[in-house]
């Protein structure tokens, strides 16, 4: 039997997990493990301990023995996991965990520094041995401060991936690309304000006073200060809008998305003010120092020549002074690299908005910080080593200018092939549901369906969620949204063309299935309506895709003549609309042809095998797939004749 060129998938409508729990102080999910065999939660010194603790990190676990510690360390889902472990149990369980990648820094607490002092020099990951639980917060808030400053998301465009299918660039790139636009098209209200509010009291725990209560002061003067200010202060704003753009976790982005607009907008108000219009056309250099993985690096390294689009939010400096602490003390880690960005600026060229924050940074007289609004595209220049150390490089940047080819054709592109025509979140959901992202589609659709009143709206959501769920091959989840937009259809808007839609969807799923009797059924239901009421949605299901859905639900029942009976259909259709070379023919030409040499009806096959390859040979180069499918496909049955 012959091979199928496609077949029709969901169609989308034009127009439960919870959100992921994270301690908003930190860049990255960092957990602490306290191990001891002495721990009391009870006991005052116990909770004196925990109080200080979690005004630098909030999610803590503690154990009281190695092997449900191990257990838990075993199936962690941490990013960055830091030990605190008596000198005892130390000893025991070092030796088993040290390894583990995600294990990041570990403390000795205990009251005898002696007796530790000498075999903790055999594990690099262990820093110092402690009697005071002070030094230990002094040196994890260190820590704490680097891996928010290191949790920098980024995105690399090799110089060959301009010319590329849109598909085959890095779906993040295009996801972070339009982010900002959708998020400049919302009209924030104050109820997003007070979502936040209550989200970030939400997930802390509620002896936290010290994080409650710096909640409570952002509450009250958020509108009295600038979002610079707030963003540079040690507030919770800069780790938790790191860490949301870094993971780009949507559930998150869409609480917190009212601060990133005006975030960017102070940038851009304060760009147009120094640097727009020629005000300021000197080029100048800024800094900023980092450790990077190992993995991550390799990546940056292959991109020379490319592009790189920065995700989050940037904070730069003009003297290499403080940069250069950052790569110093990345060094420190073996499994991370020290990166001094060298980063080149144009003003008069720019394309994105930046700012000096002297004045409105949380240290008013700091006077060599410069900040670059999310999403700024770079491209790298140069990469090289420092002083032959192997772990030690200078990345050299440049601001891509107006003029940039690279630039033009990107955006052109991005903006033609990702939805112009919707707007906001439904924009973003769309987006990512294109780039086979579905879960964290998923997640919007949630959000937006829960703010949703409208009834016709809710169906649209519910269908959207049935298409992410169907993505997730979680056919029964996706029919059970289906359903309830058909239940929303059919009470309220019994001749809305998207009931078609939501009809040909589930009957989709049931194809998947297996079930093609009810996959029939509903195929059936939507061609009732479009049959009726094809001028009502030209941009969604058309007639041509239900007969193809219904035809292969034939073909899988083995009800050859039924099947040819609709492929029949499109070709009469796409005959008096197509050219006559079109590949749409190619395609339908083929697939018939399919289903005669199925059938042994080889004469009849030959001569559609026989008009599908004429179309290959107008339209296709040999080597196209198709091309060798169609010819293979004919010169197979043409030996049965």
């Amino acid at each position: 039997m012959g091979s199928v060129l496609h077949k029709h998938t969901v169609v989308q409508m034009n127009d439960s997990e919870s959100a992921q729990r994270f301690d908003p102080k930190m860049a990255q999910n960092i957990l602490l493990i306290w191990l001891d065999s002495n721990i009391d939660q009870a006991n005052t010194d116990c909770q004196h301990t925990l109080i200080h603790l979690k005004r630098v990190i909030n999610t803590i676990h503690t154990f009281t023995n190695i092997d449900d510690c191990v257990q838990f360390l075993q199936k962690n889902q941490y990013d960055k996991i830091c030990m605190i472990v008596s000198g005892s149990l130390g000893k025991q369980i070092i030796p088993h965990v040290h390894h583990m990648s995600y294990i990041a820094i570990i403390f000795i607490f205990c009251g005898n520094t002696q007796s530790n002092e000498q075999w903790v020099q055999d594990w690099p990951k262990i820093k110092g041995v402690h009697t005071d639980i002070k030094s230990i917060c002094y040196t994890l808030q260190q820590f704490v401060k680097d891996c928010e400053h290191n949790g920098i998301g980024f995105s690399l465009v090799e110089s060959d991936d301009i010319s590329k299918n849109l598909n085959q660039l890095d779906p993040m790139f295009i996801c972070t690309w339009i982010l900002k636009d959708i998020l400049f098209d919302i009209e924030f209200e104050s109820e997003h304000f007070l979502g936040l509010i209550k989200y970030c009291r939400e997930i802390l725990e509620k002896d936290n006073k010290n994080e409650l209560q710096n909640i409570a002061i952002f509450e009250q003067e958020y509108t009295k200060k600038t979002p610079i200010w707030w963003y540079t202060s040690e507030f919770f704003l800069y780790s938790l809008v790191n860490k949301t753009l870094y993971l780009l976790d949507i559930s998150v982005i869409m609480k917190i998305g009212f601060f990133i607009r005006d975030l960017h907008q102070q940038i851009d108000d304060m760009y147009q003010e120094q640097f727009a219009d020629g005000k300021f056309n000197q080029s100048f250099t800024v800094y900023r120092g980092q450790g990077m993985f190992m993995n991550e690096f390799k990546k940056v390294l292959k991109t020379k020549g490319g592009l790189i689009s920065i995700n989050n939010f940037l904070l730069t400096s003009t003297s290499k002074t403080i940069p250069m602490k950052y790569v110093e003390r990345a060094l420190l880690n073996s499994d991370k690299v020290g990166v001094l960005f060298v980063i080149k600026i144009k003003p008069n060229q720019s394309t994105t908005s930046f700012a000096s924050v002297t004045g409105v940074s949380v240290n008013e007289d700091k006077q060599d910080e410069i900040i670059f609004t999310m999403n700024t595209l770079f491209r790298i220049r140069n990469i090289k080593q420092v002083d032959r150390n192997a772990r030690l490089f200078q990345l050299k940047l440049e601001l891509i200018d107006k003029n940039d080819d690279c630039l033009t054709t990107l955006r052109e592109r991005i903006h033609i092939n990702t939805f112009p025509n919707l707007h906001g979140w439904n924009r973003l959901g769309t987006v990512l549901l294109k780039f086979n992202k579905s879960k964290e589609g998923e997640k919007v659709y949630r959000i937006m369906l829960e703010q949703e009143n409208e009834e016709s709206k809710k169906g649209r959501l519910y269908n959207r969620l049935g298409w992410c769920k169907y993505e997730q091959v979680e056919y029964e989840a996706a029919i059970g949204f289906y359903r309830k937009s058909i239940e929303i259809y059919e009470k309220y808007f019994p001749n809305d063309p998207d009931l078609a839609i939501s009809f040909n969807n589930i009957a989709l799923v049931y194809d998947e299935m297996g079930e093609y009797t009810r996959a029939l059924s509903y195929y059936e239901k939507a061609l009732a309506i479009k049959q009726q009421q094809q001028s009502l949605s030209p941009n969604g299901l058309n007639l041509e895709a239900l007969y193809d859905n219904i035809s292969y639900v034939y073909v899988e029942m083995g009800e050859y003549t039924k099947a040819l009976s609709y492929k029949e259909k499109i070709l009469e259709s796409k005959q008096q609309i197509s050219p006559p070379n079109h590949l749409d023919l190619l395609g339908l030409y083929n697939n018939i042809g399919v289903i005669y040499e199925t059938i042994e009806n080889y004469s009849k096959a030959y001569s559609f095998y026989e008009k599908a390859l004429q179309h290959a040979e107008q339209s296709l180069s040999e080597n196209h797939p198709d091309y060798i499918l169609c010819k293979n496909n004919r010169d197979r049955v043409k030996k049965q004749l």
